[in-house]
């Protein structure tokens, strides 16, 4: 009786003793940035998660040339993004994995350049490769996400010489 008691206790209190994840550190947030949006098809990614890097006026979305040649950036909210990729990621499932990283940071403001590749399944063919491109704020002891662009690799834009390149 006393060990069940014990067992109950511990169940009910320990959400109280779970801590979020620690940002404070650009590693931690990169990390989770690729694992949250990353899994098989059918599997519902943790977008309370994911919505927890982005800063409250957070922007994303690719940078990509239009039929006409012009480079074109139409920036999207995260909740936008889930809308248009969730589907997408159960259908298909996803995969997305950092090749390479450069960081500067200033203060309070980071930029961090991430080359990366994906795939639908963990050991398919990769079906692209970029950079993504992250700007981030520290605010109350943690790191958030403002914006990310990305641009995916084309013969104009190769990756580039900072990318490990095992081919």
């Amino acid at each position: 009786m006393k060990n069940t008691i014990l067992a109950l206790a511990l169940l009910v209190t320990f959400p109280l003793f779970a801590q979020e994840k620690d940002y404070s550190e650009i590693d931690n947030l990169m990390t989770t940035l690729y694992e949250v949006i990353s899994g098989p098809a059918d599997q519902e990614r943790d977008w309370d998660t994911f919505y927890s890097l982005f800063n409250e006026k957070a922007l994303l979305g690719p940078v990509r040339k239009n039929k006409e040649g012009v480079v074109k950036f139409n920036p999207i909210i995260p909740e936008r993004y889930v809308e248009l990729s969730a589907p997408l990621m159960r259908k298909n499932g996803f995969f997305e994995e950092e090749l390479a990283r450069k960081t500067e940071i200033y203060g309070g403001i980071a930029q961090v350049f991430s080359a990366y590749q994906f795939r639908f399944k963990p050991d398919g063919p990769v079906i692209q490769r970029g950079v993504n491109s992250i700007q981030l704020i520290f605010k109350d002891g943690r790191w958030y996400i403002t914006q990310i662009f990305w641009q995916d690799e084309t013969k104009e834009y190769p990756l580039p010489d900072w990318v490990k390149k095992d081919e």
